[in-house]
Parts: C-alpha cells; structure tokens; sequence
C-alpha cells in the first residue's frame, strides 16, 4: 500500500540526536509537510548540555530547550527533548522504550533519522535500530 502525502495526512517524527539536529537537518521539509495539512514531530535524544564554546551542563540544556520550544510554537509542531547527556547517547532499552512511547504518542507513520555511519557518535546511536525500533 502506498502513501500520497497530497490526500493522506501523515505524522512525521524527526529523530535527531540533539535539539538543533532536526530544525538543521529537516527544517525546510518540515514546513512543506506543515503546509500540507500534516502533523510534524521532533525528537532530541538528548538535551544539548554540551558542545558550545562558552555554555554548558544545565544552564546550555536549558537555553536548548527554550529553543527548541521556540521553533515548535513558529513552526506548530510538537517537539521532545530527551534528558540523555550529549555526547554519552547510548542504543539502550530505557531509550528504545521512550522513543516507542513518543512514536505511539504522536502515531507517526513515517519516521527520519541520522544515517547510521555519520561523525558523531550520538547521531550513529540515534540511528541504530536497537535504540529506537
């Protein structure tokens, strides 16, 4: 059975490892699907509390969070943040159980991620079918 994205209305879940991952990654198909009519998630596996130059632990997490609030509310989509550490993401049950839970949440249907063999450790773990399957 196939899909027409023009008369079924989907909801897409974005996987990203990190809360800036999807808006950098899917952000423009994100608001076609949007226009369209359909329903649009992301998921951050973890709360962005590393990897800037001044900011870090919680202070940076919660600045993430607030902007990964911001772009839901411009973009009318919903999006989680996971409270995983950045950059120690691990493919293990308590995270494959909290994504099942979002992916029943939001009834997604069509579901993106990282591609299995990139840089960063956290995206490989995000991808991996252990973690989030």
């Amino acid at each position: 059975m196939s899909i027409d994205p023009n008369t079924t209305k989907l909801s897409v879940l974005f996987i990203g490892a990190h809360p800036d991952d999807a808006d950098i990654q899917f952000g423009g198909t994100a608001i076609k699907y949007v226009q369209l009519g359909h329903s649009v998630s992301y998921l951050a596996m973890t709360n962005g509390d590393a990897g800037h130059h001044i900011l870090g632990g919680a202070a940076l997490a919660q600045r993430r969070r607030k902007e990964s609030q911001a772009v839901a509310q411009f973009l009318g989509i919903n999006y989680f943040v996971l409270d995983n550490h950045d950059a120690e993401l691990q493919a293990t049950i308590e995270n494959r159980r909290k994504v099942i839970q979002i992916i029943r949440e939001v009834k997604a249907n069509l579901v993106i991620t990282h591609r299995p063999n990139d840089y960063h450790a956290d995206h490989r773990n995000t991808s991996l079918r252990k973690c989030c399957q």
